[in-house]
């Protein structure tokens, strides 16, 4: 997987998710304090970018994990 990332697409994906977080902290800088809503949409907008960068993490080390497993039963 770690090569995907590497990959067009893979770097695609990580720049959706840095041009996400990125965009709420731009919405955050702006937002008027006093409208807590606008200030919620913007946090959700970089946790949801930072959330799927970790879930493409988390695919990585789970397959280290399986190769690991599988080189273990060989």
């Amino acid at each position: 997987f770690e090569e995907f990332l590497r990959t067009n697409h893979g770097k695609y994906l990580v720049q959706c998710c840095d041009r996400e977080i990125e965009k709420g902290i731009a919405l955050l800088r702006k937002a008027d304090p006093d409208k807590p809503e606008t200030v919620r949409h913007a946090q959700t907008i970089c946790r949801v970018g930072e959330l799927v960068k970790q879930w493409l993490q988390e695919v990585v080390i789970a397959g280290h994990q399986a190769e690991q497993t599988l080189e273990q039963r060989d």
